[in-house]
């Protein structure tokens, strides 16, 4: 065998490897999307009667989709859809997701987090509810140990917010779970503060107007690190903290629709885009063998190489199908056997002019490359623009598309050629058929 074609060779070997080694197994490294597998979805809108003085509808919306993104990131929901629709609505798709419960908490709620002081014990719930008493109100417990207060008093201007909170996570220690909060160094000094100066008073810890603890104060904690302990299951903590890492809303999300999407419709639609995609392929693989002979088979060869590449690709990136996806790999089909086309009507042209096999083989692949690259390029500026501009499954059809055309790419090209070096060297060839008329 030729140098060429040895070293050619180990890189087709080294590329089929690394595709095996990638889309093993399909069902853990290839995602469906929520056309495909079913999952939540969720539609709110933002309350805009309880926005912060100074903050406009649009920032407010545009930043609670911002920390929509980062909960649902952090949640582990690949490919998920988050779109804003009109001025405050928001639209949430989360493929694979089973509990919509949960979900539906982490995405929902505000997790405004504020530290306030607990009132003295001379201030009365009855004086404050009634209005004698101002600069205090009544706030529930979260999961009140039995035997305490259901209710209690806390100073209704916060002493400090979660505006400086740094990082959250959770940690375990005697007690079961809690949630180690960070704040960055103006809050660690403003947290420090309000330690030294309520040594012996009672400090609640408050999400969404709801107190989850209320703490003595032993002694001042600076070094802007502080715990939220609580009757926390580890889902509840771990949920806690992911909110709190990801920010609070600027107001309440008021939640319109909530469906769960069941995989029954998923299942027809892979049936029926599998069913296309096969039709598809044996009809072009029958088209190519019989019209272009040996060329054709070559071509097959192929083709079913850069499938096979695509899904490796499609699994190594992690990346999610969807119905469009589907759609996307058909046309990839379509692209393959276009370049290949190109390059045998090329060789064609070239045995016509009565060249001998090998230098109409390597012209004509040569003179086809510009035109080749050309269009496959074009046709990536627009699966790039639709991927950076566009959401959920026009995504994935962009992603499907991308990957479809550099591997069709390095199979019609790189391995075509290396398959048509390999014919025409093993001895010599006076003639080859391309199409139906022999040539040569």
């Amino acid at each position: 065998m030729e140098q060429g074609l040895r070293w050619k060779s180990a890189v087709i070997i080294v590329v089929i490897l690394i595709g095996l080694y990638t889309i093993h197994p399909v069902a853990e490294n290839l995602h469906l999307g929520l056309d495909l597998q079913g999952g939540a979805y969720m539609v709110y809108q933002i309350d805009t009667a309880r926005l912060p003085d100074g903050l406009s509808e649009a920032d407010a919306a545009r930043r609670a989709l911002e920390i929509i993104r980062n909960r649902v990131d952090e949640f582990g929901v690949r490919e998920p859809e988050i779109q804003l629709t009109g001025q405050h609505r928001l639209i949430i798709s989360l493929p694979g997701v089973a509990d919509t419960e949960r979900a539906r908490d982490i995405i929902g709620r505000t997790a405004m987090l504020e530290f306030r002081r607990v009132a003295d014990r001379e201030v009365r719930r009855e004086d404050v509810e009634a209005g004698v008493v101002t600069g205090y109100e009544v706030l529930q417990m979260q999961d009140p140990v039995p035997g305490m207060e259901e209710t209690i008093i806390v100073e209704r201007e916060a002493a400090l917010t979660g505006q400086h909170l740094e990082n959250a996570r959770i940690e375990f220690g005697e007690r079961g779970p809690h949630v180690a909060i960070n704040f960055d160094d103006e809050g660690g000094d403003r947290f420090g503060e309000l330690t030294s100066r309520n040594v012996g008073r009672q400090i609640a810890i408050v999400i969404d107007d709801q107190v989850i603890s209320a703490p003595s104060v032993e002694e001042p904690i600076y070094g802007g690190r502080a715990r939220i302990t609580g009757q926390f299951s580890d889902a509840q903590a771990s949920d806690l903290a992911l909110m709190l890492r990801a920010g609070a809303l600027p107001a309440p999300l008021e939640q319109i629709e909530q469906r769960s999407v069941g995989p029954s419709l998923g299942e027809d639609s892979i049936r029926a885009g599998l069913l296309a995609s096969i039709v598809a392929l044996l009809a072009v693989m029958v088209f190519m063998g019989g019209y272009y002979l040996l060329a054709g088979l070559i071509a097959n060869v192929t083709l079913i190489l850069c499938l096979f590449f695509l899904m490796a690709g499609l699994a190594g990136f992690g990346a999610t199908l969807t119905l469009p996806g589907i759609a996307g790999i058909i046309l990839t089909i379509g692209m393959s056997v276009d370049a290949n086309v190109i390059v045998f009507e090329r060789i064609k042209e070239e045995l016509a002019e009565g060249k001998p096999v090998r230098t109409a083989v390597n012209d004509g692949f040569d003179n086809a490359f510009t035109a080749i690259i050309d269009a496959q390029v074009t046709t990536i500026i627009t699966a790039i623009a639709l991927y950076w501009f566009g959401t959920g499954p026009i995504r994935g059809f962009a992603v499907t598309l991308i990957l479809g055309i550099i591997s069709c790419l390095f199979s019609a090209l790189f391995i075509g050629k290396f398959l048509f070096a390999v014919i025409t060297a093993r001895r010599v060839v006076n003639n080859i058929h391309i199409g139906w008329r022999k040539n040569g």
